[in-house]
C-alpha cells in the first residue's frame, strides 16, 4: 500500500543510507532518471548532478544529518544526458531500524524558464529607464536615492555611484531653497496630494546654473501601498523639440511601472490582474476593462474587471472562444483594436454598448492562457503608439500570469507532497512498532511452548 502511494506521487522520492547507497526509489524516479531498478542499485547520490555540484550535494546531506532537514535546487542528470534543474528537499527518518535520508525531488524546468523571461523583461526596461531622454530618480518612502540614470551624469556632471543611498536633503546640486521646496513636494505627495510640474534650479558641478521642469509620480503595490516616488527632470531647454517625445516616454514609463509591481510585488493572479486592469485604465483614461482566462478548450471566463455594471458583466461573463470574433484573439492569437466594434459584433455590443474596444492575446510559452480588453463607451481612436504599448502591456502580462501561476501550482504541489511525506514518515513507523510487538509475541510463545514440553516430560518421568 505505501508503495502504491509513493509511487504515485509527482516527484522524484528516494530513501538513502548512511553509506550513501539508494535503497529506495519510487516508480517516478525510474520515469525521470531513465535508469533501471539494477542501475540504481549501484549508483550514488553525486552520480545524477553535474560533478561541480558535488559539494554542494554533500553540503545538503550534512545540512539534513545536522539539522534533520534540509533543501537545494540541483542539476539533475538524466540516463541520456537531459539536464533538468530540481528542487529537493530532504529529511532524517528511520528506515529498517536505520537512520536513513529522505528526498523528494520536484522538476522546475517551467518555473526557470519563466523566470529568464522575467529576468528578459527587466532587462528591456532598464534600458529603457537608462536610455530615457530625461533624469530619472528612484526614491523610497523615506527621501533615499535606490535608482537614479546616467542622465543626471550629462547634465549635472555627478557620478551615480555617488549619488544612489543619499536623501533628496542633501543632493549635492540643490541649493537650499530648492530642497526645501523639494521635500516639501515629496512628503506632499506621500500623503497622497497631487502635485503639478514646477521647475527648480539644479547648479552643476562646475557651478553653471541649469533650470529644469520637475515631475514626479508615486509607484503603487497591488495592495495600494506608496512604494517609491518617480521623479523625472526634464531639461526646459530641450522641452519644445522633445514634447512629442516626452508624451510616448512617459507612456512608456507607466508601462514598466505597472510590469513592475504585478510582477515583483503580487502575491496571487487576482493582485496581478487588479494591478494591470487599474492601471492601464488609470493610463490612458478607458471606461472599463476586464480580463479573460482560457477555461478549456471552448470557453474563456472573466476572472477580474472593473467599470463594467452587473448586467455588463452577466453578459461578459464566459465567451466561446471558438465564435467569432472571439476566435481571432482566442485561437489565432491576433489583438483586435477598433474604433468601432457593433459592426464586428452588432448580437453582443447592442446591449454592452460598447463603442471602441482593444483585446489583446495573453501568451505563455507561445500558448494562449487568455485576453486583456480595455473598453470605451464612446467612439476613440487608438494612436499607433497606444496600439504598440497595449501589446506590450499584453505580452508582459503574459509572462507575470505565468509566474504567479506556476509559483501558486508549486506551493500547492510542495504542500502535498510534504503532508504525503510526513504521513509516509509516521507509517513507517508504526509499521515498525508493529513488527517489533509481533517479533516479541513469537519469542514469547516459543518459550512457553518450550516449558510446557519440559513440564510434560518431568510428569511422564514422574
Amino acid at each position: 500500500m505505501y508503495k502504491s502511494i509513493l509511487d504515485n506521487l509527482p516527484g522524484n522520492v528516494f530513501i538513502i543510507d548512511e553509506n550513501g547507497k539508494t535503497i529506495f526509489w519510487n516508480k517516478k524516479s525510474l520515469e525521470i532518471t531513465g535508469y533501471s531498478e539494477n542501475d540504481l542499485m549501484r549508483m550514488k547520490p553525486e552520480d545524477f548532478f553535474n560533478p561541480d555540484e558535488k559539494n554542494g550535494i554533500e553540503s545538503l546531506i550534512q545540512e539534513i544529518n545536522k539539522k534533520g532537514e534540509g533543501a537545494a535546487e540541483l542539476t539533475f542528470i538524466t540516463k541520456s544526458g537531459k539536464k533538468l534543474p530540481f528542487y529537493y528537499s530532504g529529511s532524517l527518518v528511520e528506515f529498517n531500524n536505520k537512520k536513513c535520508i529522505m528526498g523528494i525531488g520536484v522538476d522546475i524546468t517551467q518555473k526557470k524558464q519563466i523566470d529568464d523571461a522575467i529576468k528578459e523583461s527587466e532587462d528591456k526596461f532598464k534600458t529603457i529607464f537608462e536610455s530615457s531622454p530625461d533624469a530619472l530618480l528612484l526614491v523610497d518612502r523615506k527621501g533615499k536615492i535606490i535608482e537614479i540614470n546616467n542622465k543626471v551624469y550629462e547634465w549635472l556632471g555627478y557620478k551615480k555611484e555617488n549619488l544612489i543611498g543619499t536623501n533628496l536633503i542633501r543632493l549635492p546640486f540643490l541649493g537650499r531653497k530648492e530642497k526645501v521646496i523639494v521635500m516639501k513636494n515629496f512628503f506632499a505627495r506621500m500623503k497622497g496630494e497631487e502635485i503639478k510640474p514646477y521647475e527648480l534650479e539644479f547648479k552643476t558641478k562646475d557651478g553653471k546654473s541649469l533650470l529644469g521642469e520637475v515631475n514626479a509620480t508615486i509607484i503603487h503595490s497591488s495592495n495600494d501601498e506608496k512604494i517609491t516616488d518617480l521623479i523625472r527632470v526634464a531639461n526646459i531647454y530641450d522641452k519644445k523639440e522633445r514634447e512629442f517625445f516626452q508624451g510616448q516616454h512617459t507612456q512608456e514609463m507607466e508601462v514598466l511601472n505597472t510590469v513592475a509591481m504585478a510582477g515583483n510585488r503580487a502575491k496571487t493572479i487576482q493582485d496581478v490582474m487588479k494591478t494591470i486592469i487599474d492601471s492601464t485604465i488609470a493610463l490612458f483614461g478607458y471606461d472599463g476593462g476586464c480580463i479573460y482566462l482560457v477555461e478549456d478548450d471552448k470557453t474563456a471566463v472573466v476572472k477580474y474587471s472593473n467599470g463594467f455594471s452587473s448586467s455588463n458583466l452577466n453578459l461578459l461573463q464566459e465567451i466561446d472562444i471558438n465564435a467569432e470574433p472571439y476566435r481571432k484573439v482566442f485561437i489565432e492569437g491576433k489583438e483586435i483594436i477598433s474604433s468601432n466594434y457593433p459592426k464586428m459584433n452588432p448580437i453582443h455590443v447592442k446591449e454592452l454598448k460598447i463603442i471602441s474596444l482593444a483585446s489583446i492575446p495573453l501568451k505563455s510559452e507561445n500558448k494562449i492562457i487568455g485576453a486583456l480588453n480595455m473598453a470605451m463607451f464612446k467612439p476613440h481612436i487608438f494612436s499607433d503608439f497606444e496600439k504598440e504599448t497595449l501589446k506590450s502591456i499584453g505580452r508582459e502580462s503574459g509572462i507575470v500570469f505565468s509566474k504567479v501561476m506556476l509559483n501558486e501550482e508549486l506551493k500547492t504541489k510542495t504542500e502535498a507532497l510534504e503532508n504525503s511525506k510526513n504521513i509516509l514518515e509516521r507509517k513507517v513507523k508504526n509499521l515498525e512498532r508493529f513488527t517489533r510487538l509481533s517479533v516479541g509475541r513469537e519469542l514469547k510463545m516459543m518459550e512457553l511452548k518450550k516449558r510446557i514440553k519440559e513440564l510434560e516430560k518431568l510428569k511422564e518421568d514422574k
